[in-house]
C-alpha cells in the first residue's frame, strides 16, 4: 500500500506510474491510472461580527433608503443584522460559490 501525501484536496488528475524492479535492476511492464483527490469542505469563515440595524427601512427590491425615504415610501420597517466576515483560507480543492446563512430561535 502507498500513500502520496501532501496533495491538495480537489487537484488532479494525477498520472500514476507503477513499475516492478528486481534485484537485478531490470524494470517490468509499467501499470498506469489516473487519480484526482477528494473534495473535501471548505475552512470556516472567520472574523464573523453582526451588528443589528433595528427598523432599517426595506423597499422592495430596492436597495435599502434612509430611514426618513422609506417611511415615505413604504411603512414596512424590519430589523436587519448586518454580518461581515472573512472568506475561508481553504475551499476544500472548488472555489467557492456561496454561503448559506440561517436563524434559529431559542
Amino acid at each position: 500500500c502507498l500513500h502520496l501525501c501532501g496533495l491538495p484536496p480537489g487537484e488532479g488528475p494525477y498520472q500514476i506510474n507503477v513499475h516492478a524492479r528486481n534485484a537485478s535492476g531490470l524494470l517490468g511492464a509499467t501499470a498506469s491510472l489516473w487519480a484526482a483527490t477528494a473534495v473535501a469542505a471548505p475552512a470556516v469563515p472567520s472574523q464573523l461580527r453582526g451588528r443589528l440595524l433595528p427598523g432599517w427601512p426595506y423597499v422592495g427590491d430596492e436597495e435599502w433608503s434612509s430611514p426618513d425615504q422609506a417611511v415615505k415610501e413604504n411603512d414596512s420597517d424590519v430589523d436587519i443584522v448586518r454580518l461581515e466576515f472573512l472568506a475561508p483560507q481553504a475551499d476544500g480543492g472548488r472555489p467557492l460559490e456561496s454561503y448559506l446563512i440561517y436563524t434559529s430561535e431559542e
